[in-house]
């Protein structure tokens, strides 16, 4: 009876999740129209090494998936979610240097770039789910500091984008996530857009984190038009002394330093002040002072600074110096600030609302 109790027990304790406490967190989510594509992403910190092979799935209620040629970054302008030719959603590493090719293990994909991401691969199902192949974390290396050349990049995570636009601009879309195998993550589900903040709720031991991003409101309306030196705020047009364009790798707006400069001041304190922007010409970096927040872009970093704290930003983007003028991203910069922001891809403007 003892020998059958112990071989029941040694059963349970292989049977129980992996991933029992693993952290989820969900980025901002903002109201959406109807047919707008989500700009939502997944952060997943694992507790314990995840297996190679490890699976995981997205059911979205409410927005229907990307096709898979836009999430490989194959797709066409007309197509939903197309957000530049060869910007893709899938993993490509900082910079877009690396490409996952889903071989890889951890050891040699976190030798081929310099983040604590690691790597992932979308595969659409079907018009409601996807599935997404997860590179394993050893066992050595989970909730402990990366690093690279001595420098230091954080515990090992997934940011995993949400593939999907949505069907009822006045409802919720809400994303049940589910597997892999081996149970870290049971029933979760999320509400993704449409609301003021995230929510996360699970029927597991799933760990979760809900996280929000301060909304702040403003009566202005500063615009920028790609490849255009004008930028519109509230109704006045200041000239640039650069053009915004289309980082490549990225897909992201990228907008000088001067527009930053004029969109905030102007919306902020009403008289075009230039004062929120300063500039460290040793280490590159700007550095932008704005209701109380204070961010740090540096040059070819992958992440900000956000009141000291480090923040990677979306999609391998980074601000760059171009034509002995600083570029930063607009979108990342708006978001950072709790800024409302807005892309129409048939006229190439982005603006802060």
């Amino acid at each position: 009876m003892k020998k059958a109790i112990l071989i029941l027990i040694s059963v349970l304790l292989f049977a129980l999740p992996v991933f029992g406490y693993s952290k989820i967190q969900l980025s901002d989510c903002p109201k959406l129209d109807t047919g707008e594509p989500m700009r939502n992403y997944i952060k997943i910190l694992p507790d314990s090494s995840v297996p190679r092979g490890s699976v995981i799935t997205l059911e979205y209620e409410n927005a229907y998936v990307y096709a898979q040629e836009v999430i490989d970054g194959n797709g066409d302008p007309s197509d939903k979610g197309f957000k530049g030719k060869n910007s893709t959603y899938q993993y490509n590493g900082l910079k877009g240097e690396y490409k996952w090719n889903q071989r890889d293990d951890f050891e040699e994909a976190m030798q081929k770039t310099k983040t604590s991401q690691v790597p992932y691969h979308i595969k659409r199902l079907d018009g409601k789910k996807v599935e997404i192949l997860l590179c394993d974390i050893p066992k050595t290396n989970v909730e402990r500091t990366l690093k690279h050349d001595g420098q230091e990049y954080g515990e090992p995570y997934y940011y995993i984008p949400l593939t999907a636009y949505v069907a009822d601009g006045d409802k919720e879309v809400k994303v049940k996530i589910t597997g892999p195998a081996n149970g870290f993550i049971r029933d979760t589900v999320i509400v993704a857009a449409n609301e003021k903040k995230p929510v996360v709720s699970s029927e597991s031991t799933t760990d979760i984190i809900e996280t929000t991003t301060e909304s702040t409101t403003a009566d202005y309306k500063a615009t920028v038009k790609i490849g255009s030196d004008i930028l519109n705020v509230s109704g006045h047009e200041f000239t640039l002394d650069a053009v915004p364009y289309i980082q490549q790798i990225s897909g992201a707006a990228m907008v000088p330093l001067r527009a930053v400069s004029l969109a905030l001041a102007d919306g902020y304190n009403g008289a075009g002040s230039i004062n929120v922007v300063a500039w460290d010409d040793n280490t590159k970096t700007a550095i932008i002072t704005y209701k109380g927040r204070k961010l740090e872009f540096t040059a070819n970093a992958d992440h900000i600074i956000v009141n000291g704290k480090r923040i990677k930003m979306d999609n391998g983007v980074y601000p760059e110096i171009k034509d002995g003028r600083m570029f930063v991203p607009f979108r990342a910069l708006g978001e950072a600030f709790g800024i409302e922001v807005n892309w129409d891809s048939n006229t190439w403007t982005a603006s802060f609302n």
